[in-house]
């Protein structure tokens, strides 16, 4: 890891965010809240879900994405403009504190 990445990384997580690279069609990276891969590991594993909704809060980006699990993933963006942004983070950061950790199985 080269230097400007491990300050982003460092950044990102003083605001309580993280960068994930989703695997599928190709790689892609997100920035989402601290929470999301343990929402998204509850969603599939948990309640069996074969789709995932949560907000990317790449400033350059800010989108609604939809992942859809299988075998490659898929993921679907929509853009959203700063009132629907501001308004999908305020819920999102909300719901997000119930999933502290990883669920892998049920139990």
């Amino acid at each position: 890891m080269d230097q400007h990445h491990a300050q982003e990384l460092k950044k990102l997580k003083e605001q309580g965010l993280v960068k994930i690279k989703l695997d599928g069609l190709g790689q892609y990276e997100v920035i989402t809240h601290r929470n999301i891969p343990n929402k998204i590991s509850h969603d599939f594993n948990i309640k069996k879900y074969r789709m995932v909704e949560f907000v990317n809060r790449d400033p350059d980006r800010p989108t609604l994405c939809n992942l859809y699990g299988g075998d490659p993933n898929r993921i679907i963006e929509t853009f959203l403009d700063e009132e629907d942004y501001c308004r999908r983070t305020d819920i999102e950061d909300q719901e997000l504190e119930k999933y502290p950790i990883k669920c892998y199985h049920e139990g």
